[in-house]
């Protein structure tokens, strides 16, 4: 799977359940260079930022939740291609479980492949992206919502992030036993610190936080002013289709 001579690492976080762990490792072995498991370590953001250390330092990561699985439609190689060095995260497509997502899958099979610019993500797992990149931020914040936060510090270093239907994975979101959201180990989260507007809102673990909706101006504007002081335009995302 290496890219062009570069390993490509997946990291795993999981709490207390096993069973989605280990498949969730299984449906990734064929489709990366090594799997990094982090098991028991709380809180989520700690438990991510402790496997991605041990990875080589010139590896791209693959940073999932242990409720992902994978299979044949993953095809890393067709995602990993407009990761270049001015993108921060390419957030593999993820078609979530359940009958309420039914239409969701559906709208997905009949849209044609593309790549497209998308300053934070919702869907947790399925995360490429160069560990150098993460290096420079500071890697995942202690936050409930780490993710999207991660997403939007990469965002105002002048990266741009992306979402990609090159490449699928299954997400079991609404598991209601265990995982890290549930570990009890959270304060209350406010990623506004990180430049989010949204509305109150709390998890189902009962960790009060605020639902991301948008980007204040200010953290675009800063975006765009570290992005023309240390990038080109991406030719990778210009010319997706």
């Amino acid at each position: 799977m290496a890219w062009c001579g570069v390993p490509v690492i997946g990291v795993m976080a999981t709490y207390k359940r096993p069973e989605l762990a280990r498949r969730c490792l299984k449906s990734l072995r064929p489709h990366v260079d090594d799997v990094i498991v982090v098991d028991g370590v709380s809180p989520v953001a700690r438990a991510r930022n402790e496997g991605i250390a041990k990875a080589p330092k010139n590896a791209i990561l693959f940073s999932v939740d242990d409720d992902c699985f994978y299979d044949e439609r993953l095809r890393l190689h067709d995602s990993v291609q407009f990761l270049d060095d001015s993108v921060g995260v390419i957030q593999v497509a993820h078609r979530p479980l359940g009958e309420s997502w039914t239409e969701y899958r559906a709208i997905q099979d009949r849209a044609p492949p593309k790549i497209w610019p998308c300053i934070f993500a919702w869907m947790a797992g399925g995360f490429l992206f160069r560990r150098a990149a993460w290096a420079e931020v500071g890697g995942y914040p202690d936050e409930y919502l780490d993710d999207v936060a991660f997403c939007v510090q990469l965002y105002r270093a002048g990266f741009v992030n992306a979402h990609s239907t090159y490449s699928y994975g299954y997400h079991e979101n609404n598991h209601p036993l265990g995982g890290l959201a549930q570990a009890g180990v959270y304060s209350p989260s406010n990623p506004s610190r990180f430049g989010l507007l949204g509305r109150p809102w709390t998890s189902r673990g009962g960790v009060k936080t605020i639902r991301p909706t948008d980007v204040e101006p200010a953290v675009m504007l800063e975006h765009e002013q570290r992005r023309r002081q240390r990038f080109a335009p991406s030719a990778a995302l210009v010319t997706a289709p």
